[in-house]
């Protein structure tokens, strides 16, 4: 049961930063960007909610909030998905941004 309860508590404070890391986003950091890709959006959103989970995991194994084995787990989660989403995703989507912008500058002649 104490594993449930602080799982529920993860996921509800990694909503509450994907919300405030969509805000960041929309309100300071962009809030003159005319592309307005949601992906770019998304994924910072996800990256900041899981880098500010990591800072509340390392302060909750501090105070000792949660349990151990749980926070075990949550870090081992979490450092999964960042490690996932900074390695692989971050680089395929400017990857692909730069071959669709590339690919509008310069058509592609068949023939």
């Amino acid at each position: 049961m104490s594993f449930l309860i602080d799982s529920s508590i993860m996921i509800t404070s990694q909503i509450l930063f994907f919300g405030f890391g969509w805000l960041f986003f929309m309100r300071q950091l962009f809030k003159d960007y005319e592309v307005r890709q949601y992906v770019v959006q998304v994924i910072f959103s996800v990256t900041f909610a899981f880098s500010c989970t990591m800072f509340e995991l390392i302060i909750f194994e501090i105070l000792g909030v949660l349990n151990s084995s749980s926070r075990y787990f949550h870090w081992k989660l979490n450092l999964c998905v960042i490690l996932l989403i900074l390695v692989f995703m971050v680089p395929f989507y400017i990857g692909y941004f730069i071959c669709t912008n590339s690919a509008c500058s310069f058509p592609v002649s068949y023939g």
